[in-house]
């Protein structure tokens, strides 16, 4: 049983490595999408008269390219951290908040 959840392990902290690196190599491309999903969120928002909040989410999208480096870094340090098994708690816990 410690066999295939190590296989498991090494194998999602690989994707994490190899999604955080791709998303590296061009973060102005991943920026250009967080910036995509804050507006139809924020139209969404404004459909539902809810103009304040719609506001607030759309500020997020002058720290897309912020918000692109710290989560692809994220994701490589992540991968590493589950390949190794380092600080075992806090890894679990971001990795499940991530997917």
């Amino acid at each position: 049983m410690k066999w295939i959840i190590y296989i498991f392990r090494v194998l999602l902290g690989g994707l994490f490595i190899f999604s955080g690196l791709v998303k590296l190599v061009d973060p102005k491309g991943t920026a250009i999408k967080f910036t995509e999903y804050f507006d139809a969120f924020a139209a969404i928002l404004h459909y539902k008269d809810l103009t304040i909040l719609a506001e607030f989410v759309q500020g997020f999208s002058s720290f897309s390219i912020f918000l692109s480096l710290a989560f692809s870094s994220l994701e490589v340090v992540l991968g590493v951290a589950l390949i190794f098994w380092l600080f075992p708690k806090i890894t679990n816990i971001t990795t499940v908040s991530l997917l």
